[in-house]
């Protein structure tokens, strides 16, 4: 091949490599006002649509960068005080939305959202300390524990010096924590006092897979005294009509990290789950757990089939009944042991389980929380 027509094919190529490669965009800036007026008329089935519409491109470099410049915008151009301020609500709330409809992203397009709206709502004195900036915190703060951001909830001394976005997102929520703004100014809010307990919790905890129960670190004496913290905390949530379901279900968990097997049965056996599904699994799959440590397998089993039926295919439950079921005489439960296991891990997709969820702090409240957030913007 002779060199120009060599380097012709090379051009070629790139073209078309350039061509055919889907590109981002960033949003563009009347498009980000339209979100903005969208919800601060109260039409959040069209700012639904709308964002839905623009998904694919709402984690490009640029999208932050211009919403952050349109929304500063419109609120500046507020003529009075208090249209300023639920200019500020309104775009504070739509950076949270924004955040959250790009849960399939990394956490790095979405905590920066987050992260200026607090600076939003600090700076208005006052105005973070009403009703709406209680609504508010609460929504953030699921949506921080959604995206992973427990560094920023907290503080993390250990991150304040590093380079790139990770520094510098911590060093705007400092000091403190994002965790800690909201303390500071709603200090009786047992959400927020809930979270608190919930991250000093996770701490103590040991990550790992759940089919082989890494996630359980064993009980010992260098752990004891901050179990024993954590527990008396969660105790004193439990009288909090609110948050009593999810309360009694973290504080069940923690007695059998502890070996305290009847103390956790009686806390399950004070939960009212409701129509609440995911509660239902949590609290059979922790029953489970504490019967099969009681040696009531024929219990343990039956908690396991209950919680096994919410979420069809779950490996955490499935490998948990399955090892209850092989261990028992009979034949047929040996049988029906490979035939669970077989169902959640020859799944070509593995099946939703809820237990993924039970160390996400507040981020199963999302929808409760920024549905109470949007109707205070009203």
């Amino acid at each position: 091949m002779t060199k120009p027509l060599s380097k012709l094919l090379v051009l070629l190529v790139a073209c078309a490599t350039v061509f055919a490669a889907p590109r981002q965009s960033a949003i563009s800036d009347s498009r980000v006002l339209h979100w903005l007026e969208l919800y601060a008329e109260g039409r959040d089935r069209d700012f639904a649509d709308e964002l839905k519409a623009t998904e694919t491109v709402l984690s490009a470099p640029e999208t932050f960068a211009v919403f952050q410049t349109v929304a500063s915008g419109w609120i500046s151009g507020a003529e009075t005080v208090d249209v300023r301020k639920r200019r500020i609500g309104v775009a504070a709330t739509v950076a949270l939305e924004v955040s959250h409809a790009q849960r399939t992203q990394s956490w790095l397009s979405r905590a920066p959202f987050v992260v200026w709206a607090c600076h939003l709502m600090r700076d208005e004195v006052g105005f973070d300390m009403s009703e709406i900036g209680r609504l508010w915190y609460r929504a953030s703060v699921s949506e921080l524990d959604d995206l992973g951001g427990g560094f920023l909830l907290r503080d993390s001394p250990d991150l304040l010096t590093m380079d790139g976005e990770v520094g510098s997102l911590v060093r705007a929520e400092s000091p403190g924590g994002h965790l800690g703004h909201a303390l500071q100014r709603f200090p009786s809010d047992a959400r927020f006092q809930l979270a608190e307990v919930e991250l000093r919790d996770d701490k103590t905890l040991e990550r790992g897979s759940v089919e082989s129960h890494g996630w359980l670190r064993s009980f010992d004496a260098a752990n004891s005294q901050s179990l024993t913290s954590i527990e008396a905390s969660y105790e004193e949530l439990t009288q909090d009509p609110e948050i009593n379901v999810e309360v009694r279900l973290r504080l069940a968990f923690l007695l059998t990290r502890e070996h305290g097997w009847q103390q956790a049965l009686a806390q399950l056996a004070l939960i009212q789950a409701g129509g609440d599904s995911d509660v239902r699994y949590f609290s059979e799959y922790i029953k489970g757990w504490a019967l099969e440590h009681l040696h009531r397998r024929s219990e343990a089993i039956a908690a396991y089939d209950l919680a096994a039926s919410i979420a069809p295919g779950a490996r955490g439950v499935s490998t948990l009944l399955a090892a209850q079921l092989f261990q028992n005489d009979d034949p047929q439960d040996r049988d029906r042991a490979f035939s669970v296991l077989d169902n959640a891990i020859g799944r070509e997709r593995p099946a939703r389980d809820p237990w993924d969820q039970f160390f996400t702090g507040q981020a199963r409240a999302w929808p409760t929380l920024i549905t109470n957030l949007r109707r205070g913007l009203r």
